[in-house]
């Protein structure tokens, strides 16, 4: 939080979260390749493709293999890294990434179907 006034006598409180550092470094050597400063607002998932494209087209990268923590388990960056890098993607699963579109709900120990009828568990 920061105070700033606007005008004399007058003060206004502002938020303010600071900024985060997303950087792409290189496996073996742990040399960073390319760095973004944004304001902490900003996803990191956001960045994940504009970063390793930016590394890819600025030093004419080949990607082998690209490893990141769980955040970045999501259709979009790990399609990006296997089919447009044609590289091999070395991501946790993350299960809270997960949507169910299959229509069935948990509700404590209890699994319901579509229609929201209770499924017994296997004998």
């Amino acid at each position: 939080m920061r105070i700033h006034y606007p005008n004399p006598g007058k003060s206004k409180v502002e938020y303010f979260w600071g900024y985060r550092n997303h950087a792409l470094a290189d496996l073996e050597s742990e040399l960073p390749l390319w760095e973004i400063t944004e304001p902490n607002s900003v996803a990191e998932t956001t960045l994940a493709i504009p970063l390793l494209d930016a590394a890819r087209t600025t030093f004419d990268l080949q990607f082998e293999s690209v490893s990141g923590d769980a955040e970045y388990d999501s259709q979009a960056i790990l399609k990006h890294i296997a089919h447009t890098l044609q590289s091999k993607p070395f991501i946790p699963y993350n299960p809270s990434h997960m949507q169910n579109k299959t229509g069935f709900r948990i509700d404590g120990q209890k699994v319901f179907c579509p229609a929201g009828l209770a499924m017994s568990a296997p004998l």
